[in-house]
């Protein structure tokens, strides 16, 4: 996998959030995110992965601790595709430039090759109630990827979906990652995708929040279908279940 020599480009210290009501979301989370990496965050319900990846994007702020080298060019995907129904696929992809100011005249060849990334050339112009789930999930990833982000955050993005269809956007969104050379960060509830996907895996604790357990991940630089039966994807796979086990009775 891609990320050999890595050099760190993230650094959550010490990351505490408790809001107005008292409720203490996360406790003390330490991550180093490497450049070039594929981190999957994974925890039971609850835990504050969401909180934890909004606050990486900057749109909420932690009550204690801090977050260095963040990039300014960040992409996010949010676990529901949020498309704006009334607009063609070109302008949903539009979206982050024109809020840029950037005209759409100007931005055509970058949301063509957004497009393209994720194979959605021939459906520029169709609106959002013509794709169907995995469709959509492809226009967000797009509109994500149309600013050629360093840093692309994703919150789930393949619950919904069907196993076949979330399977076939696993193998896309690693192709995608080894080509455009972006770091990552996956939050997931499913230990089978993360192992999958990934080159580190942080394992978390319920409310509040804490980083229990990481683990590398090996495996072959092109993953497939095949990966699914190596002995590094088994392996990872017991141990990060292992470690999450662990993590929900581990007391609060």
């Amino acid at each position: 996998m891609p990320g050999q020599g890595r050099s760190s480009v993230l650094t959550l210290s010490n990351i505490t959030k408790t809001y107005p009501s008292g409720l203490l979301a996360l406790d003390h989370v330490d991550l180093t995110i490497e450049a070039g990496s594929f981190t999957s965050i994974v925890g039971p319900s609850g835990c504050g992965k969401s909180t934890l990846l909004r606050m990486i994007a900057g749109l909420d702020e932690p009550t204690a601790g801090t977050i260095q080298g963040r990039p300014d060019d960040v992409g996010l995907v949010f676990q529901d595709a949020t498309l704006m129904p009334w607009a063609d696929v070109e302008a949903n992809v539009h979206l982050p430039l024109r809020l840029a100011g950037v005209k759409r005249k100007d931005a055509a060849p970058r949301i063509a090759e957004a497009l393209a990334l994720v194979g959605l050339t021939e459906f520029a112009r169709a609106y959002p109630r013509a794709l169907s789930g995995g469709m959509k999930m492809r226009v967000a990833i797009a509109r994500a990827l149309v600013t050629r982000p360093r840093l692309l955050l994703m919150d789930e993005p393949f619950a919904a979906l069907d196993e076949i269809t979330r399977n076939r956007l696993n193998d896309d969104l690693l192709r995608l990652w080894r080509d455009q050379k972006f770091t990552t960060v996956f939050i997931t509830h499913s230990v089978f995708e993360s192992v999958y996907l990934s080159t580190d895996i942080a394992v978390m604790t319920p409310r509040p929040g804490r980083v229990m357990a990481l683990h590398r991940i090996g495996g072959p630089a092109v993953r497939d279908g095949r990966f699914r039966a190596d002995p590094a994807y088994l392996d990872g796979c017991r141990a990060v279940s292992h470690d999450l086990e662990l993590a929900l009775r581990a007391p609060a």
